[in-house]
């Protein structure tokens, strides 16, 4: 799966500009991934930076995303909460905002694929959260 990630999200370009919503404290958001390309961050460092995916402008969210989805696949012990973290952003963020980030076919079709595999992965019976996040991304993919 890693190297459909890497083909769905390798030509975006690095955002440039404010990488974090205004808000009075972005958990070091915008000065920790200011000029980064997704694919070079250590699996801890997302770890500790996890509260960014709350955070992110959505050009950041879209390019920075894959950073995140890649760690949990590599590193899923050392990752953590990422996976939770992505799915409960997915859960919250509106099919409309969904739509404005404006991600391909191949990027949500990656993204539904992450999100079932963890789903298999971490099966729990009292977290649904993989599979709410797979149901709506199936609602953007459709344009609902």
């Amino acid at each position: 799966m890693q190297s459909q990630i890497n083909d769905a999200f390798s030509t975006l370009p690095i955002p440039l500009g404010k990488l974090s919503i205004a808000t009075y404290d972005d958990e070091n958001t915008h000065a920790y991934f200011t000029g980064t390309k997704w694919n070079e961050h250590d699996v801890l460092k997302l770890r500790e930076q996890h509260s960014s995916i709350s955070f992110f402008t959505p050009e950041a969210f879209k390019y920075y995303l894959p950073a995140f989805m890649v760690a949990e696949l590599n590193h899923p012990e050392l990752a953590d909460i990422i996976a939770e973290t992505l799915a409960n952003k997915f859960i919250h963020i509106s099919v409309s905002e969904l739509l404005d980030i404006e991600f391909s076919q191949d990027q949500l079709a990656v993204i539904k694929a992450f999100f079932e595999y963890c789903e298999k992965l971490y099966d729990d019976e009292y977290f649904d959260e993989f599979s709410k996040a797979v149901n709506k991304i199936e609602l953007v993919i459709n344009g609902s």
